[in-house]
């Protein structure tokens, strides 16, 4: 049954979400504000059209632990738990050690981020998933992550002409 409190949580996150898709386009928030925009374009995210929980502490409150990034719902007892993670070439390692170590990490905070939300509700059933802008072979979501380079080039050339006219 979809609540008051979620409708409200839905909406209250929706808004703070999408309002990353006006500054400059890289980044998790951006990516994640990209999913949001365009929810039901996505499977399997398409079966969870509400917003639970953005830059949630794991354990509150205590966030040295942790901090997640999207938990999505189908408005009843299923929830997807979504790690997002912007990959980018600019660290000092080689493009390929940094993006496998990267890659590695959000798949495991995915992991890690699922099991503690299902022990505290036991109830639910809950997935988990990334999402990352990688195009390698190891991208769980290739149809999104083609959109969202289109869709990122895009804004750039938006962001760059605006700024340029300044």
């Amino acid at each position: 049954m979809i609540t008051n409190e979620l409708k409200h949580r839905n909406e209250k996150y929706r808004k703070q979400i999408l309002n990353h898709l006006n500054g400059y386009p890289t980044g998790e928030k951006f990516l994640i504000a990209f999913l949001i925009s365009r929810l039901e374009d996505f499977s399997p995210f398409n079966k969870y059209p509400y917003i639970f929980d953005f830059e949630y502490l794991p354990f509150p409150p205590y966030d040295n632990l942790g901090r997640g990034d999207l938990i999505l719902t189908s408005g009843r007892k299923y929830y997807l738990v979504v790690e997002a993670k912007y990959l980018s070439d600019e660290s000092g390692r080689t493009a390929r050690k940094s993006r496998n170590s990267d890659r590695q990490l959000v798949e495991f905070q995915a992991v890690k981020y699922g099991v503690i939300f299902l022990r505290q509700n036991p109830n639910f059933v809950v997935n988990y998933t990334t999402l990352t802008n990688d195009r390698s072979w190891r991208n769980e979501h290739p149809n999104f992550c083609r959109e969202f380079l289109k869709f990122q080039n895009k804004k750039k050339k938006e962001y760059d002409s605006k700024n340029n006219s300044i």
